[in-house]
């Protein structure tokens, strides 16, 4: 047991220094070259230098902004402070913090105003809808539609988004909420997407509720995660 808890250990240091290396190697390469008193660089590329480093330090902020709730759900430090809440507004909310990031797509609300109230930890469950959103826009191309809908099924309740983007693998369905999935598309330029998804999965659970995800490639993926109405 301890030799598995050992390579666990070694595997999730690698995949953090691989998260975090990127956007470091990406600021420091912009900020050497506008160190260089002797290169003459015109507005424009200074410009485009200082967009890079802002940008990736903004990537850096949210990388290890992941790592710390990876952390905190590792240690069971998560605590859920429940109260009943109105699931539209958590997802108004939420898209109202994604506002920018949402302008790629449509995003269509279908969650009935008169929706019973839910006890669950509203600022967990934004940022487990917030991670699911990004993720499918990141992988949906520009233009498609993005739907977050909600149902009661008994005593629970199930949040669904469905995305039209590029779909997984089903061999690779059951590992993607584990915290140590790589997704192989584009890699390089979305290194943290499995970390985002195995920390949804950590906040559902701290919720005593389960995350499941249907996808088919070139079709799309559908998330749901269910949830009981009253704790």
């Amino acid at each position: 047991m301890s030799d598995k808890k050992d390579d666990d250990f070694e595997l999730m240091l690698d995949r953090f220094a691989h998260y975090l290396r990127s956007p470091l190697t990406s600021i420091k390469g912009a900020a050497s070259v506008l160190k260089q008193t002797q290169v003459n660089i015109d507005e424009e590329s200074k410009k485009e230098l200082i967009d890079i480093i802002n940008d990736e330090s903004e990537r850096l902020n949210k990388v290890i902004g992941k790592l710390l709730w990876m952390a905190r759900i590792e240690a069971g430090k998560i605590q859920v402070n429940y109260t009943q809440n109105n699931l539209l507004s958590i997802v108004k909310s939420v898209r109202y913090k994604l506002k920018e990031i949402l302008k790629k797509n449509k995003l269509s609300i279908n969650i009935p105003a008169n929706f019973p109230l839910v006890s669950l930890d509203s600022e967990l469950i934004e940022e487990c809808l917030c991670f699911l959103l990004e993720n499918c826009v990141k992988f949906s191309p520009a233009g498609s539609e993005i739907l977050v809908s909600a149902c009661q099924i008994e005593d629970k309740v199930k949040i669904s988004i469905i995305d039209k983007g590029c779909g997984i693998k089903d061999d690779k369905q059951e590992e993607i909420f584990s915290k140590f999935y790589r997704p192989t598309q584009q890699l390089d330029q979305l290194p943290s997407v499995g970390m985002s998804l195995a920390i949804c999965k950590g906040l559902v659970d701290c919720h005593k509720g389960t995350i499941e995800l249907k996808s088919k490639v070139g079709q799309g993926t559908k998330i749901d995660i269910l949830l009981p109405i009253s704790i």
